[in-house]
């Protein structure tokens, strides 16, 4: 639940995601999940991390925990394309250099998105994109004295049963995976952009 407010001193926009405790479903994160994007959210805005969604404030009471960040007018990809079709080449280049730019910086702070959906990729005042969505993210630990990473499988059935078309074989199989994962997300939405729709296989056909 997203709702946009406006703060009074500043006269700014600000956009406040609420996630309510009592709600435990595969549809709708639990308070696990929001407070780790609200960690990741706090370490990527205090990194000034590019093209990734700033957390300004976070509160909490007895029913719910509220994000407040940044405000993005422009909406997300999945609205924009539904609306006005695929985007032209050179803004669809444009918005993947922007996502390889986040996914790096990402990389580089050990943090896998997992979930790179069109409605994670906003578009920002100044025509930039936005990455969000981050509690189904995870953090990668170093296999010692192997220097491979490997991520912890959470939630495996939300991620197959919402997001099977998005999600790559070690996701929708339930192996073990690594940062190659968001690789293939990457390419969905590089899809998606020119093409206006994407065609990754789907969960059944990986279980042939």
């Amino acid at each position: 639940n997203v709702a946009l407010f406006k703060h009074i001193p500043s006269s700014s926009l600000y956009a406040i995601k609420t996630f309510t405790k009592s709600c435990i479903s595969y549809d709708t994160p639990t308070l696990e999940h929001a407070m780790k994007e609200q960690m990741i959210l706090r370490l990527l805005t205090q990194m000034e991390t590019p093209f990734v969604l700033k957390l300004r404030w976070s509160f909490q009471d007895m029913e719910s925990m509220r994000l407040v960040t940044d405000f993005c007018p422009g909406g997300d990809l999945r609205a924009r394309i539904s609306s006005s079709g695929p985007l032209t080449s050179s803004l669809a280049w444009l918005y993947a250099a922007e996502l390889v730019e986040a996914m790096s910086s990402l990389h580089s702070s050990g943090i896998c998105h997992r979930l790179i959906l069109p409605e994670h990729v906003l578009i920002g005042a100044d025509g930039h994109i936005v990455l969000t969505g981050f509690s189904r993210a995870s953090i990668a630990t170093f296999n010692s004295p192997r220097t491979e990473i490997r991520i912890a499988m959470e939630d495996k059935e939300h991620l197959i049963r919402a997001v099977d078309v998005w999600s790559a074989p070690e996701v929708v199989l339930g192996w073990s995976h690594d940062f190659a994962v968001d690789c293939w997300g990457f390419g969905a939405i590089l899809s998606f952009m020119l093409a206006g729709e994407v065609s990754t296989g789907s969960y059944q056909q990986c279980r042939q």
